[in-house]
Formats: structure tokens, sequence, C-alpha cells
């Protein structure tokens, strides 16, 4: 009988049981319980979890290994923000990496001045982001900053008006979305980084880079993916920085590569469209109608920017107004 601890809830042991040995065979799998089950009611569940690795391992090393092997194809990070200030980072990495990237954060996390009041967990977090920091810098930091100043070859948009401080319209910075006026500015001025300027006019709206060879040079690469922010199928929220970009009048069938025939499409609708019959067309100020192959209709809106605000004798348009006259 199961004599479950009550540092955890009763059914947690025998699920962790079998999520180890559910892709062994019956003989294995009771061969892996006989050996940790006598001190299983003695260990704590993460204990119990070790020993269970250790008796897989030990009865079932090709099977384990094929487990191992799958997972590690599903290695990948993902960030979430919260909404107010801050964001999860989330990833999914081989043992040895995760185990090296700790023992980075925590090596330089160690690495502080006397007096400095943050916390374990805070230096943790910093020292990540300073890790971060360090790689785009091409040097290791001696030692973990108190302030981290955040390159802006992460990409961030502002408006003129925000950035000479005139209003205190939100920014917005790849991969989090909307921050402060004053977070925008510190880190377009930041002397440190290689920032490339994508400020809005007065209706909101980054300016067009005309080309027409079929592979879209890296500035106007660059400015369409700014442009989208993410897919442009309907209610698709990829970054279109892991996007492709798509022509939107094929360039066999006579599409040019401009800004106005580009599009960010992650490769499931970009088949969708090439291949499934969806159809789209433009209907006016970077607003998209898509028809679905049953006929239904959907729009995706353009995405929005800060308006620039320094031309003060001119009225403040919306992006729903005409084109803007060229710079």
């Amino acid at each position: 009988m199961w004599r479950a601890p009550c540092r955890y809830h009763h059914w947690w042991p025998p699920r962790a049981i079998v999520e180890a040995t559910n892709h062994l065979d019956a003989r294995t799998a009771a061969a892996v319980q006989a050996r940790v089950l006598p001190r299983a009611a003695e260990q704590t569940l993460g204990g119990l979890r070790q020993s269970l690795k250790r008796a897989v391992l030990s009865l079932a090393p090709d099977a384990q290994e094929q487990v191992r092997l799958r997972k590690v194809d599903d290695r990948r990070v993902r960030i979430r923000t919260t909404g107010v200030g801050t964001s999860e980072l989330w990833a999914l990495l081989p043992d040895g990496g995760a185990a090296s990237l700790i023992a980075a954060v925590t090596a330089l996390a160690r690495r502080v001045e006397p007096g400095d009041g943050r916390t374990s967990d805070q230096r943790q977090a910093d020292a990540l982001v300073q890790l971060g920091l360090d790689a785009l810098a091409g040097k290791p930091s001696a030692r973990l900053p108190t302030e981290q100043r955040v390159r802006p070859a992460v990409q961030v948009t502002v408006s003129l008006s925000t950035l000479l401080g005139l209003d205190e319209q939100p920014g917005e910075l790849d991969g989090v979305g909307p921050i402060s006026a004053a977070l925008a500015r510190r880190i377009a001025h930041d002397p440190t980084g290689t920032w490339r300027r994508l400020i809005t006019d007065q209706r909101g709206r980054l300016v067009d880079y005309g080309r027409t060879t079929y592979r879209p040079p890296a500035d106007l690469a660059d400015h369409v993916i700014s442009r989208d922010r993410t897919c442009r199928f309907p209610h698709c929220t990829r970054a279109a920085r892991r996007c492709d970009l798509d022509h939107r009048i094929r360039w066999s069938d006579g599409g040019t590569t401009t800004e106005a025939n580009l599009h960010a499409l992650c490769p499931r609708h970009h088949r969708a469209k090439d291949e499934a019959g969806w159809r789209i067309r433009p209907t006016g100020h970077g607003h998209v109608g898509w028809t679905s192959p049953t006929g239904h209709e959907y729009a995706t809106p353009a995405a929005t920017y800060p308006i620039d605000t320094t031309a003060v004798d001119l009225p403040v348009h919306t992006t729903a107004d005409p084109d803007p006259p060229p710079f």
C-alpha cells in the first residue's frame, strides 16, 4: 500500500511513476517499480523522481535514450509579457545546456560589489539578462552591473515626438509589446548600442523602402518585419521575425519585391495562402482582407504605432487617413 508523506499530495508519487515508465514495456516497468517502491514512502517527490530516473537508465538505457533524443528535438525558448513591466522567459533545454546556463548565471550573480542590496533571486535574474547583453557586446562582464543597459539591437519603435521628450506615448519593444516612454527613450539613446531608427511620422506610419529584386534586402526585410509585428493571417500571433516574407502577388505572377507587396506569414499560413485556396487582398492603409476556400471573409487590421506629434502645426491623423506625402 502506498503511504504518501504529508509533504505532498497523495496522487503525485503515482503520477511520477506513471510518467517515468509509460514508454516502457510491462515487464521493464514492473522492474522499475520494484526497485523504487521500497524506499518511495520515505522520499520527497524530487527524490522519488531522481530514483525513477536512475532506475530507468539502469534497466532500459536504450528506451530512455530514444526518449531523450525526442525531448531534445523539442527544445525551444518562449517569452510572454505580464503586461506590467515584466516578462516571463521559458526555455526547454537539454540537461547539459540547462546546467551550463544556470552555472553561468550563478557565477555571474555572485560577482557583486559590497553594499549590493539585491536579493539572490534578483541578482540571478539580472545575471541572465547581463549574459545576453555581454553576448551582444562581444565581451563578458567582470562583475554584475547594478544598472543594465538594454542594447538597442533589441528592436524598439518610438515616435519622434516621444524620443524628443515632447510627449509620453508608449514605445514598442520587439517580442515584449508596449513599454513606457521613459524606457523607450533610454533604449533608443543608449550610446553602447547599434540602434536602427524605427521612428514613426505624424500618422503612425513607417518609412517605405522600395525594391525590385526577388529576395528582400536586409533593410527592407527589417522594415516589413517591424511593420507587421506578427503573422498577417487572421488571429495568428506568431512574431513576424519568425515568419516567412511572402509576396502578396506572387513573383511569378508579376508581383514586385516592395514594401506594399510583402507581408509576414508563418509557414503554416504561407502554405494556406499558396496551396489551400486562401485569398488575400489589400483594403487600404495597411489593412488586408482574407477569403477562405469556403468563401468566408476575415479582416486583419494594420498594426498600430505611436503617433509623432512634433509637427504641431499639422493635424494629428489616424492610420485610416490618406497616405502622407513622401519625405
